[in-house]
């Protein structure tokens, strides 16, 4: 399970060394992923216990990730989806959309490999709820590499095109080579070589403008596989040598055997077998060293073909056997029929796309109207708060120049003074009426400048600046050990103010009592503010929440603003508000702020 976090005042900080230790295993597991995976292995291994026992999440789904494409490679499933679920645990935990997306489309990938359609479909529709434009490209690929596998190729091509228009809309290049290059391998299934070009070519276009290698050494392989198929074996042999060429340079090991094994099928269909079988193993042995299982099955079956052709019996029957044995090594699970449930699932798939094309175009509407309605918000603010000023200036030399004549008529004088300080009051109130909507209607949907605040020392200093209010009121504030949170500093201390002066203001007690309490939630903290004030009645507990709604505005000043404030800020971090009271017994406020952990690096 995912470990929840202890109270930040029993945590311990972690040492440095260590900090610095997994910083260096993190970065010599990336850097030696192609070049030397079991070593990559190894350091991502120790690395993932030091940032379980710091508590580094971040650190924690990069290892993940890491070590279940680097079992993937091994043809070890079962284990890479566990270390992609773990993932995706911590990214439920931490509500990371992207992180989410990501994990749904590598489990989902694998059944794809396994050519398991049902179950890859399942993972590529949670990824695809996840409504993440930047991985939206990946998750097309797949779910079009899927209809490809059941020979839906209708299906497949849509999927592969709304990739690339997806991969434009985010500038992400490399998705719209990969959406080529699976368009190619679909019009080469159905014999359609001008078209296939045309899209190969596009993938190496884009590969070469924008020095992506690893895509460029794919095409690289598909031309001379295109050739080898077209007996032009001196053509095929100079695209692989240039894949390679590429491939070494930038450590893509694999990548690099992949194109090897396709030089030996180019020997062996020119029946070279001695040159073949020289070239197979060297093959054999490279797969050996890194443990990549699809290369080697594909090497040990031609080094078997090498010895038919050669009417090697014995040979053949000694290769045979160790293919044997070693495919019982690698057993995959059986596939499933599932031409049943694939209409449903194309069903899903195509409702999630449109929802997504409109929740894009919603959300661009959205930001426009919001950026309209701060600008509204500042002009409104700024022209009604002169003319506020100016009743209130002239207000009080109204005042001044009646106490300067000196009227003979006392009682006059003393109602045009009640009259004044009635206008007085009045602009004082709408001046806080206006900086209150002001406040509402400028909570930004997606805040910035968010920082992890310590609530015990928050809290601390801010009872601290209201010492002489809680003398003169007499109040008891028992604030219990808090945790930190990751939120605004400003909305940190508009959702306290608010609350505590709410419990405050309604409080009838000679002895006022306020507890300020939290426990936590699997995925959120919950925070508490109790006292034991006038309490509401049950018929008010779910209009306070609403702007403008006031309990008893005749006995208590206020604007009716500031719980419906409390309210934008808690949607915000995707938390919840509410109260629980009776009436003269008081009140308990709770609202709940999604949790974060401060270990997580902010980029």
């Amino acid at each position: 399970m995912y470990p929840t976090k202890k109270n930040n005042i029993e945590q311990e900080l972690p040492k440095v060394d260590e900090i610095e230790l997994l910083e260096q295993l993190l970065d010599q597991a990336k850097i030696t992923l192609h070049k030397a995976p079991i070593e990559a292995e190894e350091c991502a291994t120790k690395a993932l216990r030091i940032a379980r026992r710091l508590s580094k999440y971040n650190e924690q789904k990069q290892l993940h990730t890491l070590l279940g494409s680097l079992n993937f490679y091994k043809g070890l499933d079962k284990v890479a989806v566990a270390h992609f679920k773990a993932c995706l645990e911590i990214c439920l935990v931490e509500e990371d959309q992207f992180g989410l997306a990501q994990s749904y489309n590598n489990i989902g990938g694998i059944y794809l490999h396994k050519e398991q359609a049902e179950q890859a479909l399942d993972w590529f529709i949670k990824a695809l709820n996840q409504k993440d434009v930047q991985t939206n490209p990946a998750i097309y690929c797949n779910i079009g590499s899927t209809y490809r596998l059941l020979k839906k190729m209708d299906q497949a091509y849509d999927y592969f095109y709304r990739a690339i228009v997806a991969a434009k809309n985010v500038d992400y290049i490399h998705g719209q080579i990969i959406a080529h290059i699976n368009i190619s391998e679909c019009l080469q299934e159905e014999n359609k070589e001008t078209e296939r070009i045309h899209h190969l070519n596009k993938a190496l276009e884009l590969s070469t403008k924008h020095n992506i290698i690893d895509t460029y050494v794919k095409c690289m392989e598909l031309l001379g596989l295109a050739h080898t198929r077209q007996q032009k074996y001196d053509k095929a042999l100079v695209a692989f040598r240039k894949g390679i060429k590429k491939a070494r340079k930038a450590n893509l090991f694999k990548d690099q055997t992949s194109c090897e094994l396709a030089i030996a099928k180019v020997y062996f269909d020119q029946k070279k077998y001695k040159t073949c079988l020289s070239q197979i193993e060297k093959v054999i042995t490279t797969t050996q060293k890194y443990d990549w299982p699809d290369l080697k099955i594909e090497a040990m079956k031609l080094k078997q073909s090498c010895a038919f052709a050669q009417k090697d019996l014995v040979a053949a029957q000694l290769y045979s056997k160790e293919l044997v044995d070693y495919l019982e090594k690698q057993k995959h699970l059986t596939d499933e029929d599932t031409d049943h449930l694939l209409q449903l699932k194309e069903s899903k798939i195509n409702n999630l796309v449109v929802q997504n094309q409109s929740f894009e175009r919603q959300n661009k509407l959205i930001l426009q109207s919001n950026e309209e309605l701060k600008q509204y918000a500042y002009i409104i603010a700024h022209d009604l708060k002169e003319p506020l000023r100016n009743i209130n200036g002239f207000a009080h030399l109204l005042e001044k120049k009646l106490k300067s004549h000196q009227l003979e008529n006392h009682q006059f004088t003393k109602e045009i003074t009640e009259y004044t300080n009635y206008i007085k009051g009045s602009t004082i109130h709408m001046s806080e009426l206006m900086e209150d909507l002001l406040q509402y209607s400028t909570l930004q949907p997606k805040p910035e400048k968010q920082e992890f605040i310590d609530l015990n020392t928050f809290l601390s200093i801010l009872l601290h600046d209201w010492q002489d209010i809680i003398k003169e009121k007499n109040l008891q504030i028992n604030v219990h050990p808090l945790p930190t949170i990751h939120i605004v500093r400003k909305h940190c201390k508009q959702l306290f103010i608010n609350l505590i002066q709410n419990a405050i203001k309604f409080n009838d007690k000679t002895q006022p009592i306020i507890e300020i309490s939290y426990k936590e939630e699997f995925a959120h903290f919950k925070f508490m503010i109790k006292d034991n004030g006038i309490g509401i009645e049950q018929e008010y507990l779910n209009k306070i929440f609403k702007i403008f709604n006031r309990l008893k505005p005749r006995a208590f000043n206020g604007t009716g603003i500031g719980l419906a404030i409390c309210t934008k800020i808690v949607q915000i971090y995707d938390g919840q508000i509410g109260v629980e009271s009776k009436p003269n017994k008081g009140s308990t406020f709770y609202f709940t702020i999604a949790k974060k952990s401060p270990h997580i690096d902010e980029v």
